[in-house]
């Protein structure tokens, strides 16, 4: 019975011990930096590499319609955001910085569906004033 008695005592300690250092465990991972590649930060740099891409490379378009500067200043201030804050960012923050990004497309192209509008009727009217060259020379 004394072995028993003992042994409890040790049993005890043991799970103690096991639990406090399970503990530290959990209150080092809070401390730690969140890692600088989480999935979030990759969706918004991925994001940023298509824009430049796809987008940016139309930059005479851009111009045209008066979109291109504020696009390369949104991406500007979000890759400096990204070296300066980005290390310790949260997912909500890349999403916030992604969300604004996507509104600033989603603006861009209603302006684009607004050009491609006039431009329709532009050629709408040369073929009318092509038409009015046609018949006052003839006339």
């Amino acid at each position: 019975m004394d072995k028993v008695h003992n042994s409890e005592p040790e049993a005890l300690r043991a799970l103690k011990d096991e639990h406090a250092s399970k503990r530290q465990d959990i209150t080092f991972q809070e401390k730690q930096a969140p890692s600088p590649y989480s999935s979030a930060r990759a969706a918004l740099e991925q994001y940023i590499t298509k824009i430049q891409k796809d987008v940016l490379s139309h930059e005479r378009a851009l111009r045209l319609i008066g979109s291109r500067m504020p696009l390369f200043n949104a991406m500007d201030e979000t890759k400096q955001w990204l070296k300066a804050a980005g290390k310790f960012a949260t997912d909500e923050e890349f999403n916030a910085h992604g969300e604004k990004l996507r509104q600033l497309l989603e603006q861009l192209d209603q302006k684009m569906c607004e050009a491609e509008t006039a431009l329709k009727q532009f050629h709408e009217l040369r073929q009318v004033l092509s038409l009015q060259l046609i018949t006052v020379r003839f006339s």
